[in-house]
Order: structure tokens, then sequence, then C-alpha cells
């Protein structure tokens, strides 16, 4: 019997490894190549023979050894194997599916799509390669072809259903919301699917087209086919809000939280609903519990800081605010509401040094410069307000408070009216409704001598806002020009009933009695 050296055992060992692997096929991750079988090509030489299965040896040999890194990780050694096992079969597909996936998880996305389309140039109908590739594309946003690569499996297998839930998912990320849910709908005809995640999934998507009827119908079919569907219960409850139905919103969101009591976001939109109806006590109660579960949501200190400015507690809110320094990352925010409730305590000085911390950090945000205005305003700084205010409306034109401050600013000099007039009447048609606009426009033509345009926007002033002392003085002076003193005096004794202590009002009044001692004159 003649003996068999170790360089012929390896030579055995590596072609029943390939042997093997021929039968067998070879794997992607989870993505798997369909099995084939591979033939030698017909050699007319002998020694063609030896040499070619002498290359296949040594492309399999590199092979194994890079399945052998891959399996440790080693992804750099594993790809120079699959490189050099290539050189050697260069028509492997295999090889080329193992190299394409290998540079796959090395985030070198080119060369790994080259690698597959190799794979697809041998085997078209390879769909697990198609759907590697559709990843792969999907992955690098290439969304455009990851989509294209998806139809192509599709018509080749119209029930794929991983393709055509990849494929919908892909439309719903390029914002073509009518193709996503036409292929919802087409998985709701196949067996086997999860149809409560269908059900949700386009109910959602009738949210984003505002088809908010359709999106309650299939919520809630999820829910009846899974009622512990969390996700489903919380998109019901934020399209019963979109819809301004508070007490079906609410009850929504109450059985999430009994399907899951440590759910924050359920707790943080109550919050916010309670915000809605004006019911502080009962927001703060959800926000607080917000905290209890998760203290790293940043924008529960916001609304916390919000109720307590609201209600007028301004030591609260900044006590709040200053706990959430170290969680909250969005500093230029923060910085904005410490400014805002420093101010509002006439603590200035912080308040406009809060102001500046936040323009550090967010240097074209037009809110800041506003609140920034208005601080200069207050401190009696006219000239550094209407700068503050002119910025605003360079970063944003449509800021309307910035349009009616600056406009009021320019009718109380009693320059630039025309401007006035424009900047106020640009609020306006962003805030039609908004009393204090329309008082300012009608002080603005007052002051230019427009006196029938003053009354005719001051008179609808005073329907917007009943009880404002100011608008009431605007338009007794509006009368007295107009030479209808009776009316006049209505006005500012209305003016004055509302905030006794205008001085400006008393000393109309009291001069006015002076000259006509018998007169009626309340003041």
């Amino acid at each position: 019997m003649s003996c068999i050296n170790r360089k012929h055992v390896l030579w055995i060992v590596l072609m029943l490894s390939s042997l093997s692997f021929f039968c067998n096929g070879c794997t992607a991750g989870k993505l798997y190549a369909r099995k084939r079988i591979i033939a030698d090509t017909p050699h007319s030489s002998p020694i063609k023979k030896y040499r070619s299965r002498d290359l296949i040896t040594r492309a399999y040999a590199h092979y194994l050894r890079g399945l052998l890194y891959d399996k440790q990780n080693k992804l750099e050694l594993a790809i120079e194997e699959y490189r050099r096992a290539s050189n050697y079969d260069r028509r492997s597909s295999a090889i080329a599916l193992k190299l394409g996936t290998a540079y796959f998880k090395k985030g070198n996305f080119d060369k790994s799509i080259r690698e597959l389309k190799k794979v697809l140039s041998f085997e078209p109908d390879n769909i697990e390669v198609r759907a590697l590739l559709g990843i792969i594309y999907a992955t690098s946003g290439n969304l455009p072809d990851a989509a294209l690569i998806y139809e192509e499996i599709i018509e080749i297998e119209p029930e794929n259903k991983q393709s055509l839930l990849n494929l919908a998912d892909i439309y719903v990320l390029e914002n073509k919301n009518e193709k996503a849910i036409f292929i919802y709908e087409q998985l709701l005809k196949l067996p086997d699917v999860n149809l409560s995640y269908i059900y949700f999934n386009l109910g959602m998507l009738y949210v984003q087209i505002n088809r908010l009827n359709e999106a309650v119908v299939n919520l809630e079919h999820a829910i009846r086919l899974d009622p512990n569907y969390l996700e489903a219960q919380l998109g019901l409850g934020l399209v019963y809000e979109l819809k301004n139905e508070p007490d079906k919103s609410g009850a929504a969101y109450e059985r999430a939280i009994q399907i899951k009591p440590s759910n924050a976001f359920a707790y943080f939109r109550l919050g916010q609903m309670y915000i809605q109806q004006n019911s502080y006590k009962q927001a703060l109660e959800q926000f607080q519990k917000v905290l209890e579960l998760n203290p790293q949501i940043s924008d529960t200190y916001f609304e916390i800081a919000h109720i307590h400015l609201k209600n007028n507690e301004i030591d609260a809110a900044i006590e709040i605010l200053h706990k959430a320094e170290s969680i909250i990352e969005e500093k230029s925010r923060l910085f904005l509401l410490l400014g805002l409730a420093y101010s509002l305590r006439s603590d200035f000085e912080e308040a406009e040094g809060y102001y500046k911390k936040s323009l550090e950090l967010a240097p074209k945000d037009d809110l800041v410069y506003f609140y920034l205005g208005a601080l200069y305003e207050k401190k009696k700084m006219p000239e550094l307000a209407k700068k503050q205010f002119i910025k605003t409306l360079e970063f944003n034109p449509n800021n309307a408070d910035a349009c009616n401050y600056l406009g009021y600013m320019y009718a109380e000099e009693g320059i630039r009216l025309d401007e006035a007039i424009n900047l106020i009447s640009r609020a306006l048609t962003i805030e039609p409704d908004n009393g204090a606009y329309v008082d300012s426009l009608g002080w603005a033509y007052f002051k230019k001598g427009d006196l029938d345009n003053a009354l005719i926007q001051l008179e609808r002033a005073v329907k917007f806002l009943t009880t404002d002392p100011i608008i009431y003085d605007h338009l007794g002076d509006a009368y007295w020009e107009k030479g209808k003193r009776d009316k006049a005096i209505e006005q500012w004794q209305k003016s004055l009933e509302l905030d006794p202590a205008q001085n400006g009002v008393r000393e109309k009044l009291d001069k006015l009695k002076e000259n006509d001692p018998v007169s009626n004159i309340k003041n």
C-alpha cells in the first residue's frame, strides 16, 4: 500500500471541503445563496485540467481561511483571504458573495455592491442576493436604487413579504405615502402576515396624508386584533389630538398606560392635553410622573417651567430650569427660558446675561433677539430694543410679535409712521384676530392724524380685548380728537376702572374736572 504524505493529505482535505461547499452552498449573514452545483469546464488538455483543479484548490484554501477569519470577526483578514480566493477563481459566485458581505459588514458599500452585482451576473434570479443588495443601497442612503431592487424582486416573486415590507418602508422614507399604502394593502391579501402591524402602519400613513378618519379606522382595527398593541394606542391618541377630540385622545392614552404603566410618553401627552385645556394642576401631575419614570426627557422640564410661568410662580420656574441644566442638551433653549423667567422677575441683568448666552449658541434664533428687544424696552433703552427687533425680522420676517412691537414703538415715538402701519399690518396678516395688533394699528393711524381709520381699528380692538385699559385710553384719545367729548370721557373712565394706577388717564380726567367743576366726571 502506497504511503500518503502530508502534502497529499492537505490536497485531499481541501478537495473534500470544496466538494462539500459546492453541494451545500454558502451563507451571507442571514441571507442564503441558492444551492447550486458548479461543474468544472471541460478542457481538452490533461495539463489544463490539472492547472484548473490546482487554481480551484488554491481559491478555496483562501476561501476557507476567509471563513475562519469571518467567524472570528476579523474582517480585514477575511476580506484579504476572500480577495485572494477571487483572484484564483473569478467565476465563483460563492466567493463573490462572501467578499461582498464582508465589505458590507466593514461599511465599504461600493465594493460590496460591485461583488454582489458580480454574483447576480452569474445568478440573475438569486432573490436573496438581490435582497442583500437592497439592504446595502438603503443603508448607504441610496433609496431610489433600493426601491428598484425590491421592485425587481417583487416582479420575480410577487408575494415576497419581506421585500414588500422593505419597499413600503422605503416609500415612506421617500415620502411616497400613497405608494406605501398600496403596498400595505397588497400585504393584507397575503396569508400569514402580521395584520395588526400592517393596520398600524396604514393608520400612521393616513395621518401623514391628513386622512384622519381612515387613520382611526386602521388603528382601531389593529387594536381589535391586538388589544395590547401599545404603539397603536399611542397612535390613536395622537390622531384624536389632531381631530381635536380630547376626551377620546385622553382615553387612548389612559389605555396605553394600562398596557404599560411605565410608558412616559403617554403621561407626557396627557400633560400637554391638560395644558391645552388650561388645566395646569392636572398637567403638572402628569409631567411629574414623567420625571419619576424618566428624568432624562428634557422637554418635561420645559413644560413644567412654562406651567409655573403661567401661574406666575417665577421662582419655581427658575428652580426647575436650573435643576435641568445638567440634563438638558439644548442649552440655547434653556438659557432663553431662564432669561424670560428672570425678566419676569425684573432681574434684568441676569435675564440679559442668559439671553446673550443663548445667542452665543444660536446666533440666528429670532426668538432670542425678540425677547432681548423686549427686555431693552422694559429697561427704557428704546434704540437697543429697536435694533433687536430689526435683527429678529432679518432672521424671521414673519415674526408677528416683532412686527407689532417695532411698529408700535415707531407709533409711540411718532416716527416712520407709514413703516409702522406696514409692519403692524404684516403682523395682522399672520394673526388677523389679535386684539393687541389691532390696537397698535389704530394707534399708528391716530399718530398719523388719520382719525377715521384710527377709530375703525380701535373700536375693533376693544371687542377683542374687553379688559385692556390701554385700548380704552387710546380709544378715548381718538374720540376726543374727533370732538366726541362724552365718548372720550366714557372710555377714559373705563380705562381707569380697569387699572387705577394709570396716572396719565387720571390727569386727563382731573384736568377736565377742573375746567368743568359741575360735570359728573368720575376719576
